[in-house]
């Protein structure tokens, strides 16, 4: 199976300590809300994704989303000067729902590296 990782946003760039992708619990789920631009997910299942979560600042977890879930969309087909190999597409996640299985790793610690 292949993944993609969604760390791009429109107002953050690669900054991974300033995305805007929020995550909140909601009981045993968790509602995700953002946007990530520069993806290139068309051969991929499954999308790794960075989300804001309650806590101190910086605080961040890793999800993972499929591109069946409701309130998953993609934007249309960037046109690119190059790498034409890949599709590249924006996704929106509009109160995606997940569940606990979906935490990739530890709750807030999404950034960490082993």
């Amino acid at each position: 199976m292949i993944a993609a990782f969604a760390l791009t946003e429109p107002s953050a760039g690669s900054d991974a300590a300033g995305i805007k992708t929020k995550a909140v619990r909601d009981g045993e789920h968790w509602i995700l809300n953002g946007e990530k631009i520069w993806i290139q997910w068309r051969d991929c299942r499954f999308l790794h994704h960075l989300c804001r979560t309650e806590g101190k600042e910086g605080q961040m977890t890793a999800f993972i989303v499929t591109r069946d879930m409701p309130g998953v969309s993609t934007g249309p087909h960037e046109d690119k000067m190059g790498i034409r190999g890949s599709s590249t597409t924006s996704v929106t996640l509009e109160n995606v729902r997940v569940t606990n299985d979906e935490v990739l790793g530890e709750v807030g610690k999404g950034l960490r590296l082993r």
